[in-house]
């Protein structure tokens, strides 16, 4: 993985937005980390897509439509099957 430093700026801003510092969120969970953050904001964070009932925020392959539900994957070999 990439390695890369923010500045303290960024670190700043981050703790702001969210209450956390940014060595709490490189090392914590993604759920823990939406339960602070909507603990923080006292708001229920939305997901950005939704596909075939699958929830992301920030999926490249959800936004762009190139995660394939199970359906689906039946639904074009039911297509080319004899």
């Amino acid at each position: 993985m990439a390695r890369f430093k923010l500045n303290n700026k960024t670190k700043s801003d981050i703790h702001s937005a969210t209450g956390m510092n940014t060595d709490y969120i490189a090392n914590a969970d993604v759920s823990v980390i939406d339960e602070r953050i909507e603990s923080f904001t006292h708001a229920k964070l939305k997901p950005a897509t939704s596909i075939g009932g699958l929830l992301s925020r920030g999926s490249v392959y959800l936004m762009f439509r190139r995660f394939f539900t199970q359906d689906e994957i039946e639904r074009q070999l039911s297509k080319i099957r004899p």
